[in-house]
């Protein structure tokens, strides 16, 4: 008996430790991992509805989520794929955006169920093995959406896909293995409350388990029925009532490390799995791979001016469009609108839209008013990064490396989807007026030129950083810790 007191007191000790250790440690880094998942799969999404892959879904705003949930998995007609994978990735992205921004992230609240259904959720897609063969459908259609892009001609976006993908797969590794380390941990916690609810209250030694481990088996079940009928349901933190599920398997563990003849190995064992293990690494420069997102974000900052100046501009011949539709008394008030500086009605313009993977044309109807709003915003984050003084740049300043990352990723991808709307916008404009009134007309092809070259080498180092991460990331895998570290010469 003094052992057995013993033993429960070295393993609640131990469990209170690593319920400790997880939340203040393990917790936050799955926090994080799941932002940066949910990240990268909006970037996806952006581009794949922009290249009209896949469909806005229009009731998503209205959904009611109270619980994360698996969206559906059922095989789909060749017909409906594209209605079919729209709606499965909104669904995904909807219930990610739950779990970040209202799910309940500690050791209490992510129980053996909800650490299997995150588990599930974060495996919906197997971003490590797209392939468009893949048994899962969900991968499969995803792959296919993939392929059509890669094959395309534009490379920007086949890399911010690529570049999406690689963060998925090593999110993914990061919340798994926090989920296995709260799996592990939520095990023995359920085998200790039913040490303390369970198998205090029956009558058990060696030799019966032994001999009649069957029976004794089944009646723990017919035991655990009872007592969890007749516990209050406020009983539950306590760990049983009606609600707490009953797992044989652990039942049957807690048998053999409490009855079998390895009873004393396997519990040794135990309170040294459960064990928190303060690991002082040999400090070790790591790369530094800072340098080269900080310096693709500074050239990213530089599209800043030149796209103010267009967006300008194409205010300046939107105005000048309106006017000579309008009267000389319209025309006036026009002018005192703008004099005074109060919003001026725009009108929808459509576009011819190049498709850059296809080079097929399709006409666009594009809200003036909203995209220049959206450039404006845009430009002040943009110049905002090399102002010193500004709250933008002290935030990257002391941006760590996944943070700087994720900020060039979003950031230049809503550049680009800006920029593609520039050249139609131009030509737009300048087909709408004869030869005599052109010269009234801005151009922006300089400025046009200028935002893409921002683009393009704000691009070219970010695959560099992925290119230099990756190769750091295979030396680690092969256990070569003193690879040269990543600063630009």
């Amino acid at each position: 008996m003094a052992d057995e007191l013993e033993f429960l007191t070295k393993l609640e000790e131990a469990l209170s430790q690593r319920r400790v250790y997880l939340d203040e440690q393990s917790i936050p880094r799955l926090r994080k991992s799941f932002h940066t998942y949910q990240t990268a799969v909006r970037n996806i999404l952006n581009l794949l509805t922009r290249k009209s892959l896949i469909r806005e879904d229009p009731y998503k705003l209205e959904q009611k989520i109270s619980e994360v949930s698996l969206p559906s998995s059922d095989p789909v007609l060749e017909s409906d794929k594209l209605e079919q994978i729209s709606l499965r990735l909104s669904d995904f992205e909807s219930q990610l955006d739950f779990l970040n921004n209202f799910y309940q992230f500690s050791v209490d609240f992510l129980n053996l169920s909800r650490v299997r259904l995150l588990s599930k959720l974060v495996k919906y897609i197997l971003w490590d093995k797209l392939s468009e063969v893949s048994s899962s459908i969900n991968t499969k259609l995803v792959a296919e959406l993939f392929g059509k892009v890669r094959q395309g001609g534009d490379k920007l976006a086949a890399g911010v896909l690529n570049d999406a993908q690689n963060q998925l797969i090593k999110a993914t590794d990061d919340i798994l293995s926090v989920l296995r380390d709260l799996t592990s941990y939520q095990r023995e916690q359920y085998k200790f409350v039913m040490r303390e609810r369970l198998f205090t209250v029956v009558d058990l030694d060696s030799n019966l388990v032994a001999n009649e481990r069957d029976e004794v088996l089944r009646k723990l079940k017919v035991r655990f029925a009872q007592l969890a009928s007749k516990a209050p349901r406020g009983a539950r933190e306590e760990g049983l009532d009606e609600r707490t599920p009953y797992y044989p398997e652990l039942v049957a563990e807690i048998l053999d490390e409490d009855y079998s003849e390895y009873a004393e190995n396997l519990r040794q064992g135990l309170l040294e799995k459960l064990k928190v293990h303060v690991v002082r690494p040999i400090k070790k420069e790591e790369p530094n791979f800072r340098p080269i997102l900080v310096e693709a974000i500074r050239l990213l900052g530089t599209a800043g001016m030149p796209m103010e100046s267009a967006i300008h501009k194409l205010t300046d011949n939107a105005l000048l469009l309106e006017q000579m539709k309008l009267s000389f008394a319209a025309r006036l008030r026009l002018w005192f609108t703008k004099l005074v500086r109060t919003e001026t009605p725009m009108r929808t313009y459509e576009i011819e839209m190049a498709d850059p993977d296809t080079a097929i044309t399709k006409v666009e109807k594009l809200d003036f008013k909203s995209y220049s709003d959206r450039v404006t915003k845009r430009c002040k984050v943009l110049e905002s990064i090399s102002n010193k003084m500004s709250p933008t740049h002290t935030k990257l300043t002391e941006a760590d490396e996944a943070q700087l990352h994720s900020f060039l990723s979003t950031n230049l991808n809503d550049l680009y989807t800006l920029y593609l709307r520039m050249a139609p916008l131009d030509n737009y404009f300048k087909s709408r007026f004869g030869n005599d009134e052109k010269a009234r007309i801005k151009g922006i092809k300089m400025e046009i030129n200028a935002v893409k070259n921002a683009v393009v080498k704000s691009n070219q180092k970010m695959h560099e950083y992925l290119s230099r991460r990756e190769e750091e990331e295979q030396l680690k895998r092969l256990g070569i810790t003193d690879a040269a570290a990543g600063e630009d010469a």
